[in-house]
């Protein structure tokens, strides 16, 4: 099931984009296709309303279980890319727990960021509100809802659940503001699109207090550097 950037897999992805005018950002297990075409990516694909690839981010730790399955990535993709939203990274569920990854981000000038993940907890919500006020941009948490009655009975590890359970996440997904505020969600058990407007002039209020790249900074007594090969 995994996918490269290079073949015709996002090419429907592409195309929604464009009939649309969104902007779209997507999860993928990717293979290197530009190297051995044998090692797979825990990865975030960018593509604009125009239904160009943007670029890609490919997480920089799998968290417990996932290193048999992901390698890790590199300083290369700690990127944002402008849009008609405004500029937009990512980073992918718990490695958004890295203060130097965040501190990567918003050096890249990042307004708008998307965090998809797995961890449905109220510990979570909370690092995204604090993540957003520390960043001063909006936070996208994307999660997945995920009923045990979707897992196909052909699979063994479904017997691993305890009987009468409904929900294996219930997702949580929230849109936040850079002042920290929900801005919609978070949807709990239930399967839907959350949507809010935003306003990227709530980044400059924010930032005028604190900007954590910025005159908060402190280059005289902080050394930041991303090492990209």
């Amino acid at each position: 099931n995994a996918v490269s950037i290079q073949d015709n897999t996002k090419d429907k992805l592409c195309k929604a984009a464009k009939s649309a005018s969104i902007n779209v950002v997507m999860g993928m297990h990717e293979r290197n296709t530009e190297y051995s075409d044998a090692s797979l990516y825990n990865s975030l694909l960018f593509i604009s309303d125009e239904g160009s690839i943007l670029g890609k981010h490919r997480k920089l730790i799998p968290t417990g279980g996932e290193r048999l399955i992901w390698a890790q990535g590199d300083g290369t993709t700690l990127k944002s890319y402008q849009t008609s939203a405004g500029k937009i990274g990512g980073l992918i569920c718990w490695e958004n727990f890295m203060p130097l990854a965040r501190n990567a981000i918003y050096e890249a000038g990042t307004q708008i960021l998307a965090s998809p993940t797995w961890d449905k907890s109220p510990n979570w919500l909370q690092s995204m509100q604090h993540i957003a006020r520390e960043g001063g941009l909006f936070v996208i948490s994307s999660c997945m809802a995920l009923r045990i009655d979707d897992i196909p009975d052909t699979y063994e590890f479904k017997k691993l659940y305890p009987d009468g359970r409904e929900w294996i996440n219930v997702g949580n997904s929230v849109i936040i503001g850079p002042n920290g505020k929900l801005l919609a969600g978070p949807l709990e058990a239930e399967e839907g699109i959350i949507y809010a407007d935003i306003d990227l002039n709530q980044i400059i209020a924010a930032k005028r207090m604190f900007d954590v790249v910025g005159h908060y900074a402190r280059p005289d007594v902080f050394n930041f550097e991303i090492k990209k090969g």
